[in-house]
């Protein structure tokens, strides 16, 4: 499955790097949930041009203020690359709440980022393959 990307926007992004965050709540699939977020991602910046550095995940996650030790690892990357894009699969991965997406959203900024969806919130619960 690809992510329909305006032309427009492919001229924008090209040669930018990117970064990608993907937090999974289980932890029963997660390896496998993980590997399938990853070829999205790695497919839509093959597709608009953006260089894909890595892509970080915490597990495990729950929205009463679970450790997001691979966030705390990407916003520290993000030192060190000027004007990154952080992609997530919807912004449902940044929390579970208005302020816990706004904080977050904010550190990457703080950071020298933007945070880019690649869908709609809950968008991510799309059909995978099996």
């Amino acid at each position: 499955m690809g992510v329909a990307v305006p032309e427009a926007a492919a001229v924008r992004v090209a040669g930018r790097v990117a970064f990608g965050y993907v937090a999974l709540r289980g932890l029963d699939d997660a390896e496998t949930e993980a590997v399938w977020w990853n070829g999205l991602m790695t497919g839509f910046c093959r597709e608009v041009g953006l260089d894909l550095r890595y892509v970080f995940g915490d597990t495990g996650v729950t929205d009463d203020g679970h450790e997001r030790t691979a966030w705390r690892l990407l916003i520290g990357q993000l030192a060190d690359v000027a004007g990154a894009l952080v992609l997530v699969p919807s912004l449902d991965h940044l929390g579970g709440s208005v302020g816990a997406v706004v904080r977050m959203c904010v550190q990457a900024t703080a950071a020298g980022a933007m945070v880019q969806p690649l869908l709609p919130s809950n968008g991510d619960r799309i059909a995978r393959p099996e």
